[in-house]
């Protein structure tokens, strides 16, 4: 049985939130979605709602082993080189690809990290949305409860 994909747009993943990218360039987010594309480049981009923000990061060493060519991937250029350059072309290597590391993505707050891994950019985007969206909304309800007469400290 094939596995089925499901194509994320980015705005979809943004939801009401904003992206800034921190990367001197705008991803390609069509065909280069897996962290292997951004390793090595730390702070990707900064998602925000309303004033709240989560920042994601590509996190991790990478080492692979290509298996065909007894080659080692330890940077983004060595899988460009090699010609897998889309997600797609990473997926048809995956047979002779052997991991012993891989980067990911992660979600940092001020410099927290808050253990939301994710391997695709578009899902570390909705994952960030859904956070700063959360935060949003949580701190409305405490804001709300003020308003009832609540008053921290009673």
């Amino acid at each position: 049985m094939a596995i089925k994909e499901v194509d994320v747009s980015l705005d979809n993943a943004l939801g009401d939130a904003s992206i800034e990218w921190k990367i001197p360039y705008t991803p390609d987010l069509e065909f280069q979605r897996d962290a292997v594309f951004y390793q090595g480049e730390g702070r990707i981009a900064v998602v925000s709602y309303k004033g709240f923000e989560a920042e994601i990061f590509c996190d991790g060493e990478m080492r692979c082993y290509n298996t065909e060519t007894q080659e080692s991937y330890r940077q983004t250029i060595h899988f460009l080189d090699a010609g897998i350059e889309t997600d797609k072309q990473l997926r048809e290597a995956h047979e002779k690809l052997e991991w012993d590391m891989n980067p990911w993505f992660d979600l940092y707050l001020y410099g927290e990290h808050l253990d939301d891994v994710q391997h695709d950019l578009v899902e570390a985007i909705a994952s960030a949305s859904a956070y700063v969206v959360e935060q949003y909304n949580n701190a409305q309800v405490i804001e709300g409860l003020d308003n009832l007469g609540w008053k921290s400290g009673y």
